[in-house]
Order: C-alpha cells, then sequence, then structure tokens
C-alpha cells in the first residue's frame, strides 16, 4: 500500500474502523462506491449507459432481465450502507478514509503491477469502460493507466487475461459486456463524460482530490 493510501487507513483505524478490503462489498458495489464523488456526494460525470450496464453484470445473477441494473445499485447500495461506506438510501460517503484507502490500494497495480490482483484489475477496467476512472485521475495518470490497461488487453483472449502475477479465466460479467476485444476498442480515458484535469500530474496517484 501507497504512503497516502497508509496514512487514509491509519485514520480509519483510529475511528475504530478496518480498512475495506476485497471481498468485504461485492465487485458491483466497489463500482458504486468508486464512482461517488468523495466531496461533494452523488455520481461523479459518467457514461450513464454503460455504467448500468457494468452494475447489471458484475452481479452473480439477474442480468439481462427487465430492471438488472435498478436492482444492482440498490443493492449494492445496501451493502454499502451495511459496510458503513455509504449514509443509508444516499450517494454521500459514510467513511471517506476507508473508502480512499481501497481505492488507493486498487490504483497501486497502476504503478507496482506486478504486486496487483485479479479484482484490482476487474474494477481499473469497470471503472474505465463506464468513464468513472478518467474522472479520478490527472492527465499525467490516465496516461499510465492507459498504457497499462493496454497492455492487458494484449494478454487477453475468450477464456484468460494475464497479469504480471499471473493468468486468471475470464470473468463472467465480460462476455456480457462484449467481450475483451469490444472492451478494449471502447475505453478512451481522454475522452469520457466532463472529463477534467485536477491534482498532480507526476502519475504519482497522490491528488488532494481524495481518491
Amino acid at each position: 500500500m501507497g504512503e497516502e493510501a497508509a496514512v487514509w487507513e491509519d485514520a480509519a483505524v483510529r475511528m475504530g474502523r478496518s480498512a475495506v478490503t476485497p471481498g468485504e462489498v461485492s465487485l458491483s458495489a466497489e463500482v458504486l462506491l468508486f464512482a461517488v464523488d468523495p466531496g461533494q456526494g452523488g455520481l461523479l460525470p459518467h457514461s450513464r449507459r454503460r455504467f448500468r450496464r457494468a452494475l447489471a453484470a458484475t452481479r452473480e445473477s439477474g442480468y439481462g432481465l427487465p430492471g438488472a441494473a435498478w436492482r444492482a445499485r440498490r443493492t449494492a447500495m445496501g451493502e454499502l450502507a451495511q459496510a458503513e461506506l455509504l449514509r443509508p438510501e444516499s450517494l454521500q460517503l459514510a467513511d471517506r478514509p476507508r473508502a480512499t484507502a481501497r481505492f488507493r490500494a486498487v490504483c497501486e497495480c497502476l504503478e507496482q503491477p506486478s504486486a496487483a490482483d485479479s479484482r484490482a484489475w476487474e474494477l481499473l477496467v469497470l471503472l474505465a469502460w463506464s468513464g468513472v476512472l478518467a474522472q479520478r485521475l490527472s492527465k499525467g495518470e490516465r496516461r499510465v493507466a492507459d498504457r497499462r490497461l493496454r497492455g492487458l488487453f494484449k494478454t487477453a483472449d475468450d477464456d484468460l487475461w494475464g497479469f504480471p502475477g499471473g493468468e486468471y479465466a475470464m470473468p463472467a460479467w465480460v462476455p456480457r459486456l462484449g467481450g475483451i476485444a469490444a472492451l478494449a476498442s471502447q475505453i478512451d480515458l481522454f475522452d469520457s463524460p466532463g472529463v477534467t484535469d485536477f491534482g498532480s500530474d507526476s502519475s504519482g496517484f497522490k491528488m488532494p482530490y481524495g481518491g
């Protein structure tokens, strides 16, 4: 974990709460968590259609049924509220330090790919595809992320995708969103809805924006 992520985690611990760990909430819930504006609440600018599809596709059941995206969002909000990460019935962070520490940990695989786990890469692909990731990274950081994700897509086939730490079975949500080739062709970290450039341009993922 990077230095700033550790600082945020220490703050969470001082408040009597542990950091968010992979698997504590579902993949769909983490996608929603990282789409929440850390400062103002609500959702960051994103591709509405893709974001809804990402939430629905990452649920274990119900994809393709009417209202799947709405149910996925409500279920994710319930998970995050139970984990004390979101305020109940709200898109407002209840515990910004924990949410920030987890986002920093996910982004570490962009700096240190060999230390990444498959869950972090899945989140980065989903966030990039839905337009969320570009909102949370500076211009320099987007360049790094784009390079890492392109490298990931080049190693993938229909059954496996490869990471610096090894190969993993293709997640079930990938074909639901059109497959690796479609995802790779549709991700553009420099042409996302409402994209801005805040924080550092050092590719260090240390922006004061709050992760």
